[in-house]
Order: structure tokens, then sequence, then C-alpha cells
């Protein structure tokens, strides 16, 4: 009989014992030493290294599909930072703009009470306005 025990199996395939025997019980035939001990067939030991080789056909689909799905990724994170950039800025130019509103429109109110002073100063300034016949009755007094 050729072939490795449970144990020799685990011990090179770096698993526990219990994992072999998992694997081990799907097969019809399973092949004993006479110590009784289970041997696996190299027919069996590559159907078992199969089941425990991440590097499947199923499991390279599986890394494309992950590569495809981490380069999707890539672009929406640099979507993301260039919309951010965008945003930051339109962020400044909202306040720049929001300042200047505010300058002008304390000149405006600024200028808006300085014509009401000036207004208001040149109405107490006049002299009340006389009619025709108020400025004559003063100067023929008798």
């Amino acid at each position: 009989m050729t072939g490795k025990t449970v144990a020799e199996l685990a011990k090179e395939l770096n698993v526990t014992v219990q994992t072999i025997y998992k694997r081990l019980n799907k097969f019809k035939t399973i092949e004993k030493d006479s110590k009784g001990r289970k041997i696996i067939t190299p027919a069996q030991e590559e159907e078992i290294k199969k089941e425990l080789n991440p590097t499947t056909t199923v499991n390279k689909q599986e890394a494309a599909a992950i590569e495809a799905l981490i380069e999707q990724l890539k672009q929406k994170d640099k979507t993301i930072s260039e919309l951010t950039n965008l945003l930051n800025n339109e962020q400044v130019l909202h306040q720049a703009t929001q300042k200047r509103l505010n300058q002008l429109e304390n000149n405006l109110i600024d200028t808006s009470e300085n014509s009401l002073h000036s207004t208001n100063k040149e109405n107490n300034n006049k002299k009340p306005h006389k009619t025709w016949w108020e400025k004559i009755k003063n100067t023929f007094k008798i």
C-alpha cells in the first residue's frame, strides 16, 4: 500500500486531523494499514488538496471579481476626492461673495444714512419759506 496516513497529510497541509477526516469521509472506499490506521491514496490526496487549495478556478474567478471591485472603488475614491475639492472651492467662493455682499450692503446703508442726514441739515439750515406778502409786509411797517 502506498499512501499517507491522516496525521502525515494533516501535518503536510498544515491543517488539523479533523479537517482531513471530514474530507476523507466523503470517499466510498478507505484503505487501512496493518495497524488499522486509515491510509489516503494518491488520488484521494489530490482530491483533498483541491478542496483545501485556495487557487481553484472558482477562487480565480472570485479574485478577478475582487480586482474589478477594487478598481471600481479606486475610481469612486478619485471621483469623491474631485467632488470634495469642487465643493471646497464653491464654499470659498460663497464665503467671498457673502463677504462682498455684506460690504456692499453696509456701504448702501452708510450712503443712505449720510444722504438722509445731509437732507435734514439742509432743511434745518433753511429759513422758513415766506410768501411774497410776508416779505413785503415787514418792509412797510409804520
